[in-house]
């Protein structure tokens, strides 16, 4: 599923005329997209079980730098590598699944980062 997001976005991308590079782009907006979701998810997590995240907060920039980098190191090679590929695959589907799978991009983005920040604000201590 992450690979028909990338490709809408590169189809979104692709349609602003002052961006030349729309490929790169959306890997990098994917990268924000997928880092919000993991970071979303440890904080309902902790919440739940109740652990406390201050105890890394020296620490919090280099954990967020490696976990950063590690993430967009697999999705430049899942992604951006790929994505003559992608973009051949997602051209190619019927009207019918096209629009279903707009759909879903917008709904995954704008929840990912309206959930990022609700949760970040209300549960983050």
């Amino acid at each position: 599923m992450i690979k028909e997001m990338y490709y809408w976005m590169i189809f979104y991308l692709k349609k602003v005329k002052t961006n030349d590079m729309p490929e790169f782009n959306a890997y990098l907006l994917i990268c924000i997209l997928v880092n919000s979701n993991l970071l979303t998810l440890a904080m309902i997590v902790s919440y739940l079980i109740g652990f406390d995240l201050t105890i890394f907060r020296d620490d919090s920039k280099y954990i967020g730098l490696v976990g950063g980098l590690s993430l967009m190191i697999f999705l430049y090679f899942y992604l951006f590598k790929n994505r003559k590929h992608i973009l051949e695959k997602y051209d190619q589907l019927p009207q019918k699944r096209r629009t279903k799978g707009i759909i879903i991009f917008w709904f995954y983005s704008i929840i990912s980062l309206s959930l990022f920040f609700i949760v970040g604000v209300n549960l983050a201590k």
